[in-house]
């Protein structure tokens, strides 16, 4: 599950890493995003993204039947993703999240007091210049303006899932970056601890961006992942 006001494309490189360590993966573009329903940034609410979260776990599971299944999800994804899991408690094996969206960095909060300035601070996702220009110039990402209701349905996700955080038992892996300007690593250390399961851990990467699979050390962090769940398939 993806992030706000982009889509699954831009994380094609984790998808044939976790298919080269012998995972089966489905990606989704929720709705309002990428290629699906509603772009740029037309949702309902939060319980359209459950739906398509449901309908991704759903695809996974006929994919690879009586396998592990696990969920994995950046930013706005992980607040998707944790909202749904707290409050559908899906079969699931694990959660994997990333840039954990809990809490508005410096920058995020500085962007929503202005109306002039985009809704993202794109210089601040990571530090690759390369990752950084081609997200700035992908006409599926429109981080210059989200629209208001994709903006309350993220703050309707983001209520479900720090609410939710004591009622997620299964095993979670966090993921974020110590510099991360548009979410705050004080709210994934926060939502670590609020944490129902017993089988949980969060790394925090000194000096990395909001996109830790996207940053210049993307192959440590994707292996870090990669070796979470070969520990939780045996």
């Amino acid at each position: 599950m993806h992030g706000l006001a982009e889509h699954s494309g831009r994380y094609e490189h984790v998808g044939r890493t976790l298919a080269g360590a012998g995972y089966s993966v489905r990606a989704v573009d929720i709705r309002g995003h990428g290629r699906s329903p509603g772009w740029p940034g037309h949702v309902t609410g939060a319980a359209q993204w459950h739906d398509d979260t449901a309908a991704a776990l759903a695809e996974a599971r006929d994919a690879a039947p009586g396998k592990p299944l696990f969920l994995l999800a950046h930013s706005l994804g992980s607040l998707i993703a944790a909202s749904f899991v707290a409050a559908f408690q899906p079969e699931i094996d694990g959660l994997v999240l990333t840039g954990y969206a809990g809490l508005p960095g410096a920058a995020m909060l500085e962007a929503m007091s202005d109306p002039d300035a985009p809704s993202v601070p794109a210089e601040l996702i990571c530090r690759d210049p390369e990752i950084v220009k081609a997200y700035v110039d992908d006409p599926l990402v429109f981080f210059q303006d989200v629209p208001i209701e994709c903006n309350a349905a993220a703050l309707e996700a983001a209520i479900g899932a720090n609410t939710g955080a004591a009622s997620i038992t299964v095993p979670v892996w966090m993921g974020h970056g110590s510099a991360d300007a548009i979410c705050d690593v004080q709210g994934a250390r926060e939502y670590h601890e609020a944490l129902g399961s017993t089988d949980k851990e969060l790394l925090v990467y000194d000096g990395l961006y909001h996109e830790v699979m996207n940053e210049p050390e993307r192959d440590r962090v994707i292996g870090d992942i990669v070796a979470w769940l070969d520990g939780h398939t045996g």
